[in-house]
This record gives C-alpha cells, sequence and structure tokens, in this order.
C-alpha cells in the first residue's frame, strides 16, 4: 500500500511540476477575489459614485435612448461612453443595488491580472517572471482604489480592452496575420471609449518595436501604428472638450513639476505601499526650487538615463521603465479639481504599474542569476512578499467600507486637506450632526485659511437656520477667492430666501460667468428671468445647461414651466414626458 501511495504521489507531483504554469494563473484570477472580495458587501462610495451612479438616470436602465446619451455626454469631465453602458447593465441586474457594480469590477481585474500575466510572457518568453509580475498585479494595494470603487470601472475596463490590444498587436507582429491587427485596432478604439487614458498605446507600440524588435523591423510594422494615432489624437481631442477648464487652471510648466513629484510617489507607493488614502492634497507654491520636487526630478533623470545604459543589455528594463512614464503621463494633466490640488490618485498608476513590476522582476531575476542564489529562497521570499502585498490590500479595502471610514483616514493621513474635511463635514451634515461638521471644519482652520472651508461652513449655518452667519461665510470665501461660482450661487440662494430679486440675479450671473457648466446657476437665473417675462434669454440659458447636462431634472422642469409660461402646451408636454422619463 505504501508503494501504491508513493506512485500516486510521484505521479500527482509530476503533474504538478507539468501544468505549474497553468494552476498560476487560475491562483492569479482567483487570489483577488479573496484579497478585495469584502467589496461586495459594501455599498456605492461618497465621492463621484452619486453623481456617475446612484443619481445618474443616463445609467438606469438599459435602452436605445440611455445608450444614446452615454456616447453623447461627459461625466461630466470624461468621455466614457462603454463605462456607462456598463453601468446600465450592472443597474438592471439588480435595480440599482451595489454589489453587481463590485462584483464586475472584480472580475474585470482579475481578467486584468491573467492579461498581465500572458501580455509579460509574450514579451518575455519566460512563464516564472510572467507569474510573478501577474501575481503583484493581482494584489498590490495601490490597486485597491480602482478595484472596489465602483467608479473606478473605467480604469479597470479601458485596462482590459488595452490589454487585449496590445496583446493581438504583438500576435501581429510575430504571426503575421492582418485579423490579429484589425481585432487588435477594434479593442483600441474600446479602450479609447471606456476612458482615453490608453492613448498613450501608440507610443507604448513604438518602444515596443524599437528596444524588442530591432532585428526584424519593417516599413509594414511602422505603417500598421497609423490607425492607433489617428484614433487616439481624435478621441485626444474630443476628451478636451470634458477637460478643458480643468487644462487651463494651470500652466505647462506647474504640470510639468508636479509631474515629477507624481511619478515618483506612485513608485515609491509600489515599492512601499503604507498610508494611501483616497485623497493626496496639496496646499503650497508649485516651485522646482522645493526639495518635494528638486529631488523627485532628480531621481526621474537617474531613472531615466539607468533606462537608457540598460537598453541593449536588459531592453526589458527599458521597455518597463518607459512604459510606466508614458501610461501615467495623461494624468500629469489631472493634478487640478476646480480650486483644489492633488498631486496623486491611487488608480491613475494602475497601468503604469505593469511597467515597473516587469523592469523590477527582470532585474531581480538578473541578480538572482549573477550571485546563483538558491531558487527555494527567491520563491520563499516571494511568497512572503505577496502574502504581506494581499494583507495590506485585504485591509485597505476595508477603508472603502463607509464615509467615515474613506475621508476620516484621509483627515489623519493629511489632516491640512481641505477636500476630505470638507467632505467629511457634509456627510456629518447630511446627518444632521451639525456639531460634528463644525468641528471637523475649525480643526481645519489651523492647518489652512482655504474658502472651501468657508463654503461648507456656510452650508452648516443654512442647515442650522443661521442664514445671516451662513451669509457672512460665503462673503469670506468670495474675498478670498472671487474666482469660485461656488460662493456666488450660494450667495444668490439666500438673496432668493430674503427676496432680494435684484441681487439673485447679480450672483447666478456671475456663477455662470465664472463656470459656463454651472447646470444649477443658469436654470436659478432662468427662473427669474421667466418671472420677468425675458423669455429668449431664460430658454437660451436653459438650454445651455442641458448642454452640460442632458438629463438635469431642474433644467427639464425648468424648461416645461417656460413653455407654460409661453402659451406653448404641446412643447411643455414633451419636455414633461422628457422629464417623467429621466424621474422613473
Amino acid at each position: 500500500m505504501r508503494k501504491v501511495w508513493h506512485t500516486v504521489g510521484i505521479s500527482f507531483f509530476s503533474l504538478l511540476r507539468r501544468q505549474w504554469f497553468l494552476l498560476s494563473a487560475v491562483g492569479i484570477v482567483l487570489l483577488p477575489l479573496i484579497v478585495f472580495g469584502h467589496s461586495l458587501f459594501q455599498d456605492f462610495a461618497a465621492i463621484d459614485d452619486s453623481f456617475l451612479i446612484v443619481n445618474n438616470p443616463i445609467v438606469h436602465g438599459w435602452d436605445i435612448r440611455r445608450i444614446w446619451l452615454a456616447f453623447t455626454t461627459f461625466d461630466p469631465e470624461l468621455y466614457i461612453p462603454f463605462t456607462l453602458v456598463s453601468f446600465q447593465l450592472n443597474w438592471i441586474l439588480a435595480n440599482g443595488a451595489a454589489w453587481p457594480f463590485h462584483a464586475t469590477n472584480l472580475l474585470l481585474h482579475s481578467a486584468n491580472a491573467l492579461l498581465v500575466t500572458l501580455l509579460v510572457l509574450s514579451l518575455t518568453r519566460h512563464k516564472i517572471t510572467a507569474i510573478v509580475v501577474g501575481l503583484l498585479f493581482a494584489v498590490h494595494p495601490l490597486h485597491t482604489e480602482a478595484v472596489v470603487w465602483a467608479a473606478g470601472r473605467k480604469d479597470l475596463l479601458c485596462t482590459t480592452f488595452l490589454l487585449l490590444s496590445y496583446l493581438l498587436f504583438r500576435h501581429w507582429k510575430i504571426q503575421g496575420r492582418s485579423t490579429a491587427l484589425i481585432a487588435s485596432i477594434v479593442f483600441f478604439l474600446c479602450s479609447l471609449l471606456s476612458k482615453v487614458l490608453s492613448a498613450t498605446l501608440p507610443a507604448v507600440l513604438v518602444i515596443d518595436l524599437l528596444l524588442l524588435d530591432r532585428h526584424q523591423r519593417s516599413k509594414k510594422k511602422w505603417w500598421s501604428l497609423a490607425p492607433f494615432m489617428l484614433l487616439s489624437i481624435g478621441l485626444l481631442i474630443v476628451a478636451r472638450f470634458g477637460k478643458e477648464h480643468i487644462l487651463a487652471s494651470s500652466t505647462l510648466w506647474e504640470t510639468f513639476v508636479m509631474a515629477q513629484k507624481s511619478s515618483m510617489f506612485y513608485l515609491q507607493k509600489l515599492l512601499v505601499p503604507l498610508g494611501l488614502t483616497v485623497i493626496y492634497p496639496f496646499q503650497e507654491t508649485i516651485s522646482l526650487q522645493r526639495a518635494e520636487f528638486l529631488l523627485p526630478t532628480l531621481c526621474n533623470i537617474v531613472l531615466l538615463i539607468a533606462a537608457f545604459w540598460q537598453r541593449h543589455k536588459r531592453p526589458l528594463v527599458t521597455f518597463g521603465i518607459l512604459f510606466y512614464f508614458l501610461t501615467l503621463s495623461p494624468t500629469f494633466f489631472n493634478f487640478h479639481k476646480g480650486d483644489l490640488l492633488f498631486f496623486a490618485v491611487d488608480r491613475y498608476a494602475y497601468i503604469p504599474s505593469i511597467g515597473i513590476f516587469l523592469a523590477a522582476t527582470v532585474l531581480i531575476g538578473a541578480v538572482i542569476k549573477t550571485w546563483a542564489l538558491p531558487r527555494n529562497v527567491a520563491a520563499v521570499a516571494a511568497c512572503c512578499v505577496l502574502s504581506l502585498l494581499s494583507v495590506l490590500s485585504f485591509r485597505q479595502t476595508y477603508v472603502w467600507d463607509s464615509p467615515d471610514t474613506l475621508f476620516g483616514r484621509s483627515v489623519r493621513l493629511y489632516p491640512q486637506s481641505v477636500a476630505a474635511r470638507m467632505a467629511l463635514a457634509s456627510v456629518l451634515r447630511e446627518r444632521n450632526d451639525l456639531t460634528g461638521a463644525f468641528d471637523i471644519l475649525k480643526e481645519g482652520l489651523r492647518y489652512s485659511d482655504h474658502p472651501g472651508l468657508n463654503l461648507e461652513a456656510g452650508l452648516v449655518y443654512m442647515a442650522s437656520g443661521q442664514t445671516e452667519d451662513a451669509r457672512e461665510q460665503f462673503e469670506a470665501a468670495r474675498m478670498k477667492e472671487p474666482s469660485i461660482a461656488t460662493s456666488y450661487f450660494y450667495l444668490g440662494f439666500l438673496d432668493d430666501y430674503d427676496k432680494k430679486t435684484d441681487n439673485a440675479i447679480a450672483h447666478y450671473t456671475k456663477a455662470v460667468a465664472l463656470d459656463p457648466s454651472y447646470v444649477s446657476a443658469r436654470v436659478s437665473l432662468a427662473r427669474h428671468l421667466i418671472r420677468r417675462k425675458q423669455f429668449a434669454d431664460a430658454r437660451s440659458q436653459l438650454l445651455q445647461a442641458l448642454t452640460w447636462n442632458p438629463v438635469s431634472t431642474e433644467t427639464l422642469s425648468a424648461l416645461t414651466e417656460l413653455a407654460h409660461a409661453q402659451g406653448r402646451k404641446d412643447e411643455a408636454t414633451q419636455w414633461q414626458q422628457t422629464l417623467e422619463w429621466v424621474s422613473r
């Protein structure tokens, strides 16, 4: 009997040796479901999920009209039609419950981890390297935000199509099948329609041909990049319409300087993923003379020099480093959100991390080979690292349990964060915990005199019925930063409350002038114009508001009111029907 079991054992382990890559691939797919699986029990997050999903009529069903709106609107800044369509499918699955959104994100991330493994296998022809990179990608804590946050879908879906496109391009490059190239172009378009972040793929393909295809270059391969470049340029032009007011808020030099800090910060967090949070605020002067910008700039220069030095001996290291910087570059234009600055966002490193994992794994493999280190020791070390990363990701997932844990962590890590304090105070205000909201805002004054704190304090005063105190706070915000449209809107709201019509109109007009996309300000202004029988001006304001948000219930309601005031019953009926459709 002992000999039988011995024979069975030998056969089993022999099978494992032959099938270890397949088993590892299965592990790469299943591991994220375990590490990030707690997200299935979480609700929608109190950041972007509200206007992208919960209160967005575009995703509350799946029909021709909603699909059309998904392809003809922004979110309001990004052009993400495929992502919105995926939200529509999730919504009808469980009538707006959060779990289908989280389940889809988990499946997409698992698929991405497997695709990363296959891509690295295609690049290196080395199974161990591919498995290690795939596992690192699958469980890294820096990816928690993209995976467990429902609105992070755009990064996940964009990555899925991007990896499929790149894999098919490499298949065409090796096998020469035109169908693979056509499919690659189609998947690239799908990636761009999920999020334009993938627009850097043509640049990645260029360095692929330069570094990894040096002995088999041909004009045919170079011409194959033309469709990718045309699609990339076209979608970037479309995307710019949504981002125009953000791009205009910073100079190119400021963007370059901030990019140095951001790129080195992500690299640091990829190596030591501690202190992760949803908001990384920046409230100082952007200057290359400051150490926090100068040192990262020098480090980035050294990293690029090292990449250039390794281009012949270890081209995959060079490729990985360049892949990191290229795929990260579109995010450098996103550090402005209104009047607030952020130097990093965790999910922005989702795609770029692949390059760092690849370069690091290849280098470590070279060290192991050069120093003749025992493979068992390397395997144990890799298991320890992956286990530690898994535990950190598991814990980071719990941060997304509630607004208190999410923004509370940001406040603890960055007590000077105005955005985190405003968000936390808003949550407390909605719960009618006005004292708690005031405490959060007052503590923030120790670190900053930002007008955002005044704006949120004004809203807390309004909630408590102290309108004069609220007006003082809004005026203080306006004096500190005259370009903030929100302060003028709330002043107009208080003017309406005090029946100071002329002042309200002036404040709403100023708010619209400062921010043409301010739908609520346009609607409030239009309602006053309707009462004054200035129908043409009111209609102009409402139609412009509709271009910014075609499913705005307040805009549709005001258009119905306008049509009735003008005696246009048929038009009023049409607007009312649209309003009812949106409100369903």
